[in-house]
């Protein structure tokens, strides 16, 4: 420790850093007094070179030295560091970045304009977010506006965001045509924020935004999105047409407004969709039938299984029989855990021994009579295991064998 604090060149200061943490106490006492003595000289680079490790010091239990970082960071935002500052905001070690940027912002002096600038350009969404935030107190007139008309387009949906509640707040005169155009943001949560504040100022009806758009042909699959988030059932019919869209976002955001749009008695549009060309159509199909369990007749869903041209076709009707009535769809998943294809005999698996000891219920002699039938006929194809859960569960409850011979 001596021969370290008697280096005083720079290099020394990561190993100071470290022996603040000792377990020796006079160590510790030693080194801080070292770094504390550093700190007060014009040499900071460093400091700089070893952030991370500073910011570090923060998660030491030992001793409490965020009075060493407080003062590193008050050292960091004066002008004369002004660029290791900058260097560090825009470094490769994201953990730095982040709190860097985060910690030097908060305080006040002229860092704040130059962090500002230079983080609304950032590619680091974060750095983004707090700059649009802290813009406000370095910003004004036509500065800010022209900044909030420029990052209302941000990749990021929490820039947005940010852009959107700056807006509404300290430009009030152009909010709400603001945000009628935000309700065309590709994001659900951004559009949400936006109907808030246009509730805010009087504006109920948003769905007429969306049905316009609609009939113009303009933003379709957002003016979709947003017709089954705010719109009702008489609206089926403006959605209804784009199931058949060759384009697969289209028919997503119709699949998916459908869902919210029609009540739970309904299931029919959503059937056709298991058998689209896309996962996730099928997927959303899948989902909204899922809502409509009581609707949903399994045997329907098998015969769209059993002519699947895609796995993801038939994953989604084993996904959709599984949340039927469980002895009703207990004999559809048997079938399909003989498939050829194993991730769908897999998934067929998982949900049939999620069923298993917990349906506290007899079946109907309908389904007693068909769950022996399929226990027979696929019984050779069936994972042993599997099987032989199925015949200590089974047995008693059919009353009879379940397996072949005597």
């Amino acid at each position: 420790m001596r021969h370290l604090i008697s280096l005083n060149v720079g290099h020394e200061v990561r190993y100071l850093l470290i022996r603040m943490n000792d377990w020796v106490a006079q160590i510790r006492a030693i080194a801080r007094e070292a770094i504390e003595g550093r700190l007060q000289a014009e040499l900071f680079e460093p400091f700089a070179e070893s952030m991370a490790l500073i910011l570090q010091l923060l998660e030491f239990r030992r001793n409490n030295l965020s009075a060493v970082v407080e003062a590193v960071m008050d050292r960091l935002i004066r002008p004369q560091n002004e660029r290791y500052l900058l260097q560090l905001i825009v470094g490769d070690n994201r953990f730095v970045r982040h709190r860097i940027f985060q910690e030097a912002i908060q305080r006040p002096g002229p860092h704040v304009c130059k962090l500002v600038m230079a983080g609304l350009d950032s590619a680091d969404a974060v750095e983004r977010i707090l700059a649009v935030r802290h813009s406000v107190q370095v910003l004004e007139g036509d500065d800010l506006k022209d900044m909030l008309v420029r990052k209302a387009n941000d990749a990021y949906m929490p820039v947005r965001r940010e852009v959107l509640q700056a807006r509404v707040q300290y430009i009030p005169e152009t909010a709400q045509s603001f945000l009628e155009e935000t309700l065309f943001d590709k994001s659900y949560s951004q559009r949400d924020l936006a109907r808030f504040y246009l509730k805010k100022l009087g504006v109920e009806d948003c769905a007429t935004h969306y049905r316009r758009a609609i009939e113009q042909g303009r933003r379709l699959s957002v003016s979709i999105s947003g017709l089954g988030e705010v719109g009702s059932k008489e609206d089926v019919h403006l959605v209804r047409p784009f199931l058949e869209s060759p384009l697969r976002r289209y028919r997503l955001a119709a699949v998916i407004a459908m869902d919210r749009l029609l009540d739970v008695e309904t299931c029919e549009p959503f059937l056709g969709r298991l058998t689209d060309d896309s996962p996730k159509v099928a997927r959303a199909a899948q989902k909204a039938l899922g809502t409509r369990p009581g609707v949903v007749d399994p045997e329907q869903i098998w015969s769209i299984f059993s002519n699947a041209r895609h796995r993801h076709t038939k994953i989604a009707c084993v996904e959709t029989i599984g949340g039927t009535e469980a002895w009703t769809g207990l004999s559809y998943l048997i079938e399909a855990a003989t498939d050829a294809d194993e991730p769908t005999s897999a998934r067929a698996e998982q949900l049939i021994m999620r069923r298993y000891n917990r349906v506290f219920t007899s079946p109907s002699p309908e389904a007693r009579k068909r769950l022996v039938e399929v226990l027979l006929e696929r019984e050779e194809w069936l994972n042993p295991e599997l099987k032989k859960m199925l015949q200590q569960w089974l047995g008693g409850l059919l009353g009879k064998p379940v397996r072949k011979g005597p």
